[in-house]
This record gives C-alpha cells, structure tokens and sequence, in this order.
C-alpha cells in the first residue's frame, strides 16, 4: 500500500515538474541561467535513503519506470533519463550503505546525484549534437543554478518525508515478515 502512495507522489511530481518553470521569477526567466527541476529524482533520493534497505531497490525501479516516463514526455532522446536517474539513484544507495546517513550526508548526496545526473544529461545530449554548450558556460549557467534549486527542494522533501518513509520501510519490513 505504501508503495502505491509513493507512485501517487511520484506521478504528481512528474506532472507538476511540468509547469515548475513557469513557477519561476520572470525576470529570472529573462537571463541565460537555466534551472532544470528534477523534484521527482529528487523524491527518488528521499526514497533511496530513507525507504530503501541495502537489500531493496524500489528507487531504482521507481527510476527507471519514471525516468522513461520523462524521456517520453519531455526529453528529446528516448532512455536517456531512465539509464541517467536509475544509475544515480544505485549511486546514492552506495552512498547511503557507506556513510552514517544524516541531514548533512543526505544533502551531501543530493548534491552529488544531482550533479551526475546534470552531467551525465550534458554529456549524452553533447554527444549526440542536440546541444552545443561550452562546459564552463554549461557549469555556471545550468548545473550550479540548477543544482541550488533542486538541493532546495530536496529540503523541503527532506523534511516531509524523511520520518515518514523510514516509519513505512519499517511497516513494509513487517509486513513481509
């Protein structure tokens, strides 16, 4: 049942990260900065650090259900963010497994996924020629703001749900047992 919720919220976060641009400041629309929301990678995280036990992958098959639903709604390259989120979200659970996970490690690998999946995203679409973008412009323009205000919103979705999901995983472990 808990799983259902979280592909409810997922979904949400999915429709909604949609219409996230037009959330934005219009002057801030105005300049050549580029804020990417990824507020479902984001939950996926959440997910992955405080759901997830180091023998289940819900996030990461949440990630590839998700990421494809992405590449087919608003990406221009179908698998790209399937392959990018799901290898991330495995990425922040060795993360989790090899830290003592707190705010500040949970924040630490928000950024850190965050960043690889900016970075991985730059490096297919620059490959593959859909986009022509100098990397330093790349780094200051897109990631730094884009990785500011996902990291923000990883607080909100921190603080929401970080009890709440651990007290599920829990309820689910029991269930199963």
């Amino acid at each position: 049942m808990k799983r259902l919720v979280l592909v409810l919220i997922l979904f949400g976060l999915l429709v909604i990260e949609g219409i996230a641009i037009d959330l934005l400041p219009l002057r801030l629309l105005e300049t050549e900065i580029l804020i990417v929301p990824h507020w479902l990678f984001m939950f996926l995280i959440v997910v992955a650090i405080f759901f997830d036990k180091s023998y289940t992958f819900y996030a990461v098959v949440f990630s590839i259900v998700f990421g494809i639903l992405i590449d087919i709604v608003y990406a221009d390259i179908l698998g790209v963010y399937m392959f990018v989120y799901a290898v991330s979200v495995y990425i922040a659970q060795i993360l989790k497994r090899l830290f003592i996970t707190n705010f500040l490690v949970s924040c630490i690998i928000a950024m850190i996924t965050i960043s690889l999946v900016e970075i991985q995203i730059y490096i297919v679409y620059s490959f593959v020629g859909t986009i022509d973008l100098p990397f330093m412009f790349f780094l200051t323009h897109r990631l730094l703001p884009t990785v500011v205000a996902n990291l923000l919103f990883f607080l909100l979705v921190y603080f929401i749900f970080s009890k709440r999901l651990v007290r599920w995983s829990d309820e689910e472990l029991q269930r199963v047992s």
